[in-house]
């Protein structure tokens, strides 16, 4: 600041924002809102006058974070719409799709089903057009916890078994916004509300592979609050499958152990918790102890007013006075392009990526006869000429060539120099 390296202290300011200050202020501009922290104002205040609009992106963002984790969602909607405004001045269609995708988001939380479908879709043309096949799963995802959370688990389950199918295509452990272990959840919960158990119990195998490796550290907070969102889900379905199964005490200890880690899963409680409040409620119904399911319908109705996800408070409240659960019928379709056409662009990316890996194959082999009959002279050379091809070829940061002598191993190479025969 006292030298006038204006560019510099803007970064230093929006880079260095502290997410967790808050007061219960609200303010008309985005940028002026009043508690956002105090640096980041300032960062976005020269933003503004140098016109860095990668500055004021980076800003916008970190606001973002900050309502999101106040569970205010009131401005996060303007926020997006004013980094697209930034976007378009250099056409910049797949960072504009991603906003459309952090929209889409933010209103399915708020209930607004068919506005996040809408911008849900407008993400997925782009990532279509641009070739985005991760992206184009990533929302897919998305579009599935959109139609789960309006109850069409029919459409739902369409979503979320394409965006399994392309994260095999892609070979992919899940993405960056959720793991495997969650789509194959919320696969098997679709498949368990659409009445098809035999599917259901698949899924949840698959899920149940990479969770059991879990169980043993729910001590563990860090582990915990990583796996929140699965460990949830995966009590819950396991909870829905032993209430089905008349095994109630299964069930209870499932329910409760998924509702104790519930508070570590950020968002993704807005999905799970009211439907596991609800399905809490009607075990304790079938265990004859009414009171305590009239207690916990409560508990997720004051929690659903408090945040103002009126459409699920109501979904409790007719379970409280046994009414029959209304739902409201929404065409959820996508727009300018089919499924069948995402999953064909997967496909035809997964072939080409196995070509180009086998190509790279073939490659590595012409290249490494054609070196020994050039160089090799020896079999240290031919070790060293063999090794640093591997590396070259398939990009390897290290590679070590280990040997069984006498039942010890024993290091023949290594790219750092320490590779002599003794």
């Amino acid at each position: 600041e006292y030298y006038g390296y204006k560019n510099v202290l803007a970064h230093m300011y929006v880079y260095g924002v502290d997410k967790n200050k808050a007061t219960d202020v609200e303010a008309p501009e985005v940028y002026e809102a009043l508690y956002t922290p105090e640096y980041l104002k300032r960062g976005m205040n020269l933003g503004y006058e140098l016109g860095n609009d990668s500055i004021l992106i980076v800003a916008y963002m970190n606001n973002i974070e900050l309502f999101r984790g106040l569970n205010n969602f009131k401005f996060i909607e303007q926020i997006y719409k004013e980094c697209i405004k930034l976007l378009a001045k250099n056409n910049d269609k797949v960072q504009i799709a991603s906003m459309y995708n952090g929209i889409g988001y933010n209103c399915s939380i708020v209930e607004k089903y068919v506005q996040a479908d809408t911008y849900y879709n407008e993400a997925l043309n782009i990532f279509y057009d641009t070739d985005n096949i991760e992206f184009m799963g990533e929302t897919l995802y998305n579009m599935s916890l959109n139609c789960i959370q309006a109850g069409d688990y029919k459409k739902g389950l369409d979503y979320v078994l394409a965006a399994i199918k392309i994260a095999e295509d892609l070979e992919l452990n899940g993405y960056r916004i959720c793991k495997d272990t969650k789509l194959f959840g919320m696969a098997a919960l679709c498949y368990y509300y659409l009445g098809s158990e035999y599917n259901c119990y698949v899924y949840f195998s698959k899920m149940e592979c990479i969770v059991k490796y879990l169980l043993d550290s729910l001590d563990d907070s860090e582990v915990v609050d990583y796996w929140s969102g699965e460990l949830v889900l995966y009590f819950f379905i396991m909870g829905l499958i032993t209430k089905k199964n008349g095994e109630y005490d299964l069930s209870k200890e499932a329910f409760e152990k998924a509702l104790h880690i519930a508070i570590h899963t950020d968002s993704f409680k807005v999905y799970i918790y009211p439907l596991l409040i609800l399905e809490l409620g009607r075990l304790f119904k079938n265990l004859n102890q009414p009171e305590i399911a009239r207690e916990i319908l409560n508990e997720g109705i004051y929690y659903c007013n408090q945040n103002g996800y009126y459409e699920r408070q109501n979904m409790l409240q007719d379970e409280l006075t046994g009414k029959e659960i209304a739902t409201k019928k929404i065409n959820f379709t996508l727009n300018g392009i089919t499924l069948q056409s995402i999953l064909e662009k997967s496909s035809d990316y997964a072939v080409e990526k196995q070509l180009k890996n086998r190509l790279n194959d073939i490659n590595f082999i012409s290249q490494w006869q054609d070196r020994l009959d050039r160089e090799a002279s020896s079999i240290e050379e031919v070790v060293v000429g063999s090794m640093k091809t591997l590396q070259n070829n398939f990009g390897f940061d290290s590679v070590y060539y280990l040997k069984s002598i006498d039942g010890e191993l024993k290091l023949i190479y290594s790219d750092d120099d320490r590779y002599l025969f003794n």
